[in-house]
């Protein structure tokens, strides 16, 4: 088997969409692509895909204190209305 340099699998994983499209690309196999991206720590495409669609769902942490903040004014004025009542 030929060796692959590290570097032309890290340019791969950076420049294709997809792992199929980088493994193609290199004349390897998709397992193998992914393999080796694990052995030298490189972040696959699949894997870079789902971190930017989870980073997307979730909230910044200047909405989460926002919506805390919320969430804690609106329990006082319930706990205020009870009081009147």
């Amino acid at each position: 088997m030929q060796k692959i340099p590290q570097d032309w699998i890290e340019r791969a994983a950076r420049v294709y969409a997809s792992n199929q499209e980088a493994s193609r690309a290199l004349g390897i196999a998709g397992g193998t692509f992914g393999r080796l991206c694990r052995l030298y720590g490189i972040e696959t495409p699949f894997a870079r895909q789902r971190r930017r669609r989870e980073q997307a769902r979730s909230p910044s942490p200047e909405v989460e204190e926002i919506l805390d903040l919320e969430e804690t004014l609106d329990l006082k004025e319930m706990l205020d209305l009870e009081s009147v009542l």
